[in-house]
Formats: structure tokens, sequence, C-alpha cells
């Protein structure tokens, strides 16, 4: 590896991470204002409705997302596998993904008038190695 190919390697790693950490803090800026006016919608992995809570109407939800990991937590990431051990860049995008996927599965029940949803289950697919799809998906509740 020569120099210049060495400089355009750093220059990928600071502006990628750079630009990537700026993303991030906005995704994590947004997810929380989301979650704050979905606060009020009650989520469970319950199979069924609890008992006396009478159901009028269920449907099936879902929200999916597929969230990629910035340029410096990929080289970090490929580093990590070098030695093991956990990978806790990593581990924040599959966590901010989750969260998207839950708003989104959240926000298609509000639209479809539930206040609950049950049996509340989450798929994680590693599409490369640098990207993931979370799928949340369950059963939204609509109330008598």
């Amino acid at each position: 590896m020569d120099v210049l190919e060495l400089g355009v390697l750093v220059v990928l790693f600071v502006v990628g991470g750079g630009a990537g950490r700026v993303q991030e803090r906005r995704h994590e800026r947004s997810l929380g204002r989301r979650e704050e006016a979905l606060s009020g919608m009650m989520v469970t992995d319950l199979r069924q409705a609890p008992a006396g809570v009478p159901v009028a109407e269920a449907q099936f939800v879902a929200g999916e997302v597929v969230i990629a990991a910035d340029f410096g937590k990929y080289v970090v990431a490929r580093l990590r596998n070098l030695v093991g051990g956990e990978v806790r860049s990593m581990r924040r995008m599959i966590d901010r993904g989750r969260r998207e996927a839950l708003l989104r599965m959240k926000e298609s029940a509000r639209e479809a008038g539930a206040d609950l949803v049950l049996n509340v289950r989450f798929d994680t697919t590693m599409i490369t190695d640098r990207s993931a799809e979370v799928l949340c998906y369950g059963t939204a509740v609509r109330r008598r």
C-alpha cells in the first residue's frame, strides 16, 4: 500500500466516521422525540389481551428498517474481528434499528386506530457485514 492509498483510507475513515456520528446523533434525537410521542401505546409480547381488556378489532402490523454502519464503524468492527470480543459500535447500530422498527410498527398500529400491540416479535438479518434489516411485528388491537 503506497502513501496515496493510505491517505485515501485515512480520509475515508475520518470523513465517514464523522459524518456517521453526526447522522447517528440526529437519528437518536428523532427516535427520542417519536418514542415520547408514542409512549402511551402499550406493547407486549403476550399472545392474548390481558383479562378484562375488551377487543373490538385486531390486525397484523409491522415496521422494518435497513440500517447501515458508517465507514469508521465498519473499520473498527473489522479490527475487532481480528482479536474477538463484542463489537459495541455494531451493537449500537442494531439497537437503533430495533428502536426504529418498533416505532414504525407503533405508527402503523396508531394509523389503524389501535392502542395496544400484542405478541410483539423482532427479527434481525445481516444483509452485508455493514448493514442489517430489522423487522418488528405484532397484532394491533383496538379496544371497545
